[in-house]
């Protein structure tokens, strides 16, 4: 897990852990600690739209002075214009006024790989639908194939025995060529 101590009143990291750096695709200590809450997260994110994410996390500040700790899940600007969601809880430090551990792990791939598989199912579920369509109408097609062939069984039968009354009655009266027909 990445580990931030973040001051919400000198609005600034204070310290961090290597998974924090490593996490945020960050080079070197200096790169991270340059930078303030409005760097740190997005005022705006694909992953959660029309919500103002400043706003939001200085009411997340105004709970940290209030020595609240609290858990959420969140957008990170991670190094390289790449946004990050995360699962953060959020626990004061005690130590000084305003300041908490920012505790948070990446889950963006979770989270994509989760709505990919929830895409693929409804995809699966559309198919599957398709398909039922087309076995029906295949088995009521099968079936009206069967009735008709029974159906006109019958009057061939009946064709076939005439033929055959004709045949008898007329064998002795037909040419060779005739019988064959």
């Amino acid at each position: 897990d990445g580990i931030i101590i973040y001051n919400y009143k000198e609005e600034k990291i204070k310290d961090f852990n290597e998974a924090a750096l490593r996490i945020l695709g960050y080079k070197n200590r200096a790169e991270l600690l340059a930078i303030n809450r409005f760097d740190f997260i997005p005022a705006q994110s694909k992953f959660f739209p029309g919500i103002d994410l400043h706003k939001e996390t200085y009411k997340h500040g105004i709970r940290v002075m209030n020595g609240e700790a609290f858990h959420l899940l969140g957008v990170i600007n991670a190094n390289g214009d790449r946004q990050i969601l995360a699962n953060v809880n959020v626990v004061p430090t005690f130590y000084q006024h305003g300041e908490a551990y920012v505790i948070f792990q990446d889950i963006t791939n979770q989270i994509l790989a989760r709505k990919a598989k929830e895409k693929s199912e409804k995809k699966y579920r559309e198919i599957y639908k398709e398909l039922k369509k087309f076995i029906d109408s295949n088995l009521q097609l099968e079936n009206f194939a069967y009735f008709a062939s029974h159906d006109l069984q019958t009057p061939l039968r009946s064709i076939t025995s005439f033929t055959q009354i004709l045949q008898k009655k007329l064998k002795d009266k037909l040419s060779e060529e005739e019988q064959e027909y």
